[in-house]
């Protein structure tokens, strides 16, 4: 190989590591100024004792202000998830690269696709979020790999408008790649029976259970899906049980 092309080569590769540097930079800068722009919309510190709640601590006033898509908003507790929840009506992958303020970014945003109803009424709601780095976005679900972690956070919570979901964490655990809402009928009972002893009985390695939560087909579950490593094989699900709705200011 001549000088000159292995000094084209140099310079190409020089040119794609700042290149690779700038995104990774734009990236962190960009969720950071997210992150403490929502902020914003808490209208009062969250108090998880559900018995004393009386008004909803998320301002969706101004969040449909900001964008009208946005309809939820998540927090799981001893985590960085405190993010609002969209769903697009026109364009499932939307989100997955655009922020509440409809800008690109590679972290997108928290959300739901078209196959889900936006009350939480159906058997599996499936909610996306991306497994970014420092914390943003759904990495933090990761926590739950851990049994002690697991063990001690049993709850997470879903706030829309007039209500404060709260979910029992039953399973938490690594899952293929399949789109579960495209491969499962959960109008079939049968259907939906498997899925929950599949959740409660998961086959791979990484996972934990919590043996002691009843999960029924009367039942209301959320799943909670990011990447595990690249994305391209697996995911990890971290998957609750609605065990109580308050009703809110």
């Amino acid at each position: 190989m001549s000088r000159k092309i292995l000094k084209i080569a140099y310079y190409i590769l020089i040119s794609v590591l700042i290149i690779c540097i700038a995104i990774l930079g734009y990236t962190l800068i960009n969720d950071s100024f997210i992150n403490n722009k929502l902020k914003e919309f808490h209208t009062s510190s969250v108090n998880q004792n559900n018995s004393e709640i009386a008004e909803n601590p998320i301002d969706f006033e101004s969040l449909k202000h900001t964008n009208s898509e946005i309809y939820a908003w998540i927090r799981v507790p001893n985590t960085n998830i405190d993010y609002p929840i969209a769903q697009s009506a026109t364009n499932d992958k939307y989100y997955l690269h655009h922020d509440i303020y409809g800008k690109w970014v590679f972290a997108g945003t928290i959300y739901t696709e078209m196959h889900n109803s936006k009350d939480f009424s159906d058997p599996v709601t499936l909610v996306y979020g991306h497994n970014m780095t420092k914390g943003y976005m759904f990495h933090n679900l990761y926590k739950f790999q851990d049994k002690d972690f697991f063990d001690e956070n049993k709850y997470f919570y879903i706030y829309t408008p007039g209500h404060i979901l709260k979910y029992t964490i039953f399973s938490a655990h690594q899952y293929d790649n399949r789109h579960i809402l495209n491969s499962f009928d959960f109008s079939k009972k049968e259907v939906l029976e498997e899925y929950i002893y599949d959740s409660l009985n998961p086959t791979f390695m990484l996972k934990n259970v919590r043996n002691d939560v009843n999960v029924t087909t009367n039942d209301k579950i959320v799943t909670l899906s990011t990447c595990l490593g690249s994305g391209k094989t697996h995911r990890y699900l971290v998957q609750g049980v609605l065990t109580d709705d308050i009703p809110t200011k």
